[in-house]
């Protein structure tokens, strides 16, 4: 059955009215926590990237998505490493490359819920969950000055399970306390070699939700303000993993306009097996009954003989035609005498000697004649049927 246009236009009619709708629907917020410093949803941290270039001015700042084990020399010169991101892990080659860069004088700022265990172990320190209880009041993050020990920044609340930090042990690194959450640790300085590496265990503080949040943008600025004034190197590596993992049809579903285009699609895809994309049976072609054309040319040219009285011609034409079916039936040698054509023509084909002798001198009498009547056409036509049906039983 054949669709009408009209359901054709009414169904795109409504595609179009609806790619229109979500075109202009509010979209959701996105609350992931990527911390990237390329995002500004509220969990990234875009905002912070962009305080840093007045905090160290006239600095250069540097992103990179690979392990530190990949980096170039060149790119760790005398700079300070940030890493903020949920979790933060090195594999053993990344770790020693990286505390030896930090030895020769680079410093390092890891912020996130999870760090490497191998790291804090070297460090002498442990990192403590502290399980979040919806009861309370929020945490309360504090920093505090290096030289002067004084309070920097006001109330921060922070909306999720903390953790904090513990010195295991006494170690060859000196350790200073920067920062507490409440009344416990969470933002240590440890000096390693010429550098100094700093764990802080709270990223969402330098997310752009709470650095564009009322006044929480001192906290930030007070961390940073105390590093020494050299040149970033913003490791991407750790937070990047969302990304790293992201599949074209991954970003489709994330996305509420691009994952109803692709339910569209599919619908319409689905819409199409099931209507236009039905087999439809191929137009039968009307074949006439096939004629003998030979015979219709047989015809012609007979027509044409006997209408121009050249009953010779067609007599010959005929004798040809009956001698090589003898020849060719047979085997006779029309080279030989009559007679003894006649005796093997009469042995062969079974037909007694008087009739073929008949035929072959009537034959030959017509050879000889130039004109021939149609009477005698006739009658040579007449012997030679004659023949083939006594030879056939018929």
């Amino acid at each position: 059955m054949k669709v009408p246009r009209k359901y054709y236009f009414f169904l795109l009619a409504g595609i179009i009215l609806l790619i229109i709708l979500e075109y202009f629907k509010p979209q959701p917020v996105n609350w992931s926590r990527t911390f990237s410093s390329k995002h500004e949803i509220p969990f990234g941290t875009e905002a912070i990237y962009r305080m840093l270039q007045g905090v160290f001015p006239g600095q250069h700042i540097d992103r990179s998505q690979t392990s530190f084990y990949t980096l170039e020399e060149d790119r760790l010169n005398n700079v300070l490493i940030i890493g903020i991101a949920n979790s933060i892990t090195y594999d053993r080659p990344s770790l020693n490359k990286l505390l030896r860069n930090i030895e020769k004088g680079n410093d390092l700022f890891l912020s996130a819920y999870e760090i490497e265990s191998k790291l804090l172990d070297t460090l002498g320190l442990e990192m403590n969950k502290n399980s979040f209880n919806w009861q309370r009041e929020p945490k309360t993050l504090r920093a505090y000055d290096i030289k002067t020990r004084i309070d920097t920044i006001s109330k921060l609340p922070v909306l999720r399970s903390m953790s904090s930090l513990r010195i295991i042990r006494d170690s060859v690194f000196s350790k200073v306390r920067l920062g507490y959450m409440e009344d416990s640790l969470n933002f240590i300085r440890v000096k390693v070699g010429s550098g100094n590496i700093f764990v802080h265990t709270e990223p969402l503080a330098f997310s752009n939700y709470y650095f564009l949040k009322d006044d929480t943008y001192e906290y930030s600025e007070a961390i940073f303000k105390h590093m020494p004034n050299r040149n970033i190197l913003w490791d991407h590596y750790h937070n990047a993993n969302l990304l790293h993992n992201q599949t074209p049809l991954k970003i489709i579903l994330q996305s509420t306009p691009l994952r109803y285009s692709y339910y569209t699609l599919i619908v319409l895809l689905v819409l199409y097996l099931l209507l236009a994309g039905r087999r439809k049976q191929r137009p039968i072609l009307i074949l006439e009954k096939p004629t003998n054309t030979s015979v219709d040319f047989i015809q012609t040219i007979s027509n044409l003989y006997l209408n121009s009285k050249n009953h010779k011609v067609i007599a010959r034409h005929r004798i040809h035609s009956f001698k090589s079916y003898l020849k060719d039936h047979f085997f006779v040698n029309w080279k030989l005498p009559q007679n003894e054509i006649i005796k093997k023509l009469g042995k062969k084909s079974g037909i007694d000697e008087e009739s073929v002798g008949e035929l072959l001198d009537y034959i030959s009498f017509i050879e000889d004649k130039r004109q021939v009547t149609q009477k005698e056409l006739i009658h040579l036509n007449k012997l030679i049927e004659n023949f083939t049906n006594k030879y056939y039983g018929l």
